[in-house]
């Protein structure tokens, strides 16, 4: 039978053991993937979707190009008019956008979304949403928030390899393990 001691350590051991590993965790988070509204509020409000490669560096592809990573498929979309969604957007997204406004006027404060990646090409691998209005973190909510980009919903995985935060309500989930990324 345990001790009351080595269950105290025991337990204490656990939960240094889980602290390390979501130290590490956030050591190894970067900037996958962000969407920054560009004139909020304006006739000419529009936005632009930005994909980083592993050195923090904004990719460019083609119009109509697309390019596969773990989060799904990304597609050029040409930057023609400042009110026309552009960049790399998230396939899912267009798809979305076929049927419903994809370029909502609400207020005229910034809105911007960021998709961090950690622990990546791991099998450990997991994804972090975050909104911003104003300049601040929007709150976690239990029900959908609209956004010029389209409507984004809560998401708290309780694995380090889940999605956790904010994602486009059309999103399908990240593929858990790498196949078409440069891992």
């Amino acid at each position: 039978m345990e001790t009351a001691a080595a269950s105290t350590m025991r337990i204490a051991a656990a939960l240094l053991a889980l602290l390390i590993g979501m130290q590490t965790a956030a050591a190894t988070e970067r900037l996958f993937y962000d969407i920054t509204v560009t004139a909020p509020g304006t006739r000419s409000q529009g936005w632009h979707g930005t994909l980083y490669d592993r050195d923090g560096h904004a990719m460019v592809v083609d119009a109509d190009d697309t390019l596969q990573t773990n989060a799904g498929d990304f597609v050029g979309v040409e930057c023609t008019q400042a009110w026309v969604p552009c960049g790399l957007i998230h396939s899912d997204m267009l798809r979305w956008m076929q049927t419903n406004p994809g370029n909502v006027i609400i207020d005229s404060k910034p809105w911007s979304y960021r998709l961090y990646v950690n622990a990546e090409c791991s099998r450990s691998e997991g994804w972090r949403g975050e909104l911003r209005h104003g300049g601040r973190l929007v709150k976690s909510k239990w029900k959908p928030v609209p956004t010029p980009m389209g409507p984004y919903a809560w998401k708290n995985s309780a694995y380090l390899w889940g999605q956790k935060g904010w994602f486009h309500r059309a999103w399908s989930a990240p593929s858990p393990a790498p196949h078409n990324w440069p891992c």
